[in-house]
């Protein structure tokens, strides 16, 4: 049985993938229905589930045009009382969350949740690597943004 929920799973996590990164839009209800299946208090694997399907759901929403959903629903997933249990899961909740933050115009924020990303342990170097372009970015269009209010 266990084995069996535990593929269950792993299929759902790379469905879910699939939908979200396809932009299907069929995408939030594959990723509601499989959440409801999810016990986060049962097992490491329905948490890290869990986890994922938050990032979906808020990049779904970003993909929607709808940025203030997608702040949210990773805001809420980046206060999992579970995530510091798999810090390597929340590179993408807060990524995705900078991400969008900067797109609304909030871009001390995005700093503050990229910079926690970055100082966050069990991170690969090519994952830092690839963050530390869009802080790189954050900066620069912070810079333009400063000089533009002074001319």
């Amino acid at each position: 049985l266990w084995k069996n929920k535990k593929i269950k799973i792993e299929l759902a996590i790379n469905l879910g993938a699939l939908y979200e990164q396809t932009r299907d839009p069929k995408a939030m209800e594959f990723v509601d229905s499989f959440m409801i299946t999810l016990d986060t208090s049962d097992t490491r694997d329905d948490r890290i589930a869990w986890i994922l399907c938050q990032q979906y759901k808020a990049k779904i929403f970003g993909y929607r045009g709808d940025y203030h959903k997608g702040i949210e629903t990773a805001i809420s997933a980046s206060q999992l009382t579970f995530l510091n249990g798999f810090p390597d899961y929340k590179l993408g909740i807060f990524s995705v969350l900078s991400d969008y933050l900067n797109k609304v115009g909030d871009p001390k924020s995005s700093e503050k949740y990229l910079l926690q990303a970055l100082n966050s342990d069990g991170w690969y170097p090519y994952e830092i690597k690839m963050l530390l372009p869009k802080l790189a970015k954050l900066y620069l269009n912070q810079d333009s943004i400063s000089r533009a209010e002074m001319t």
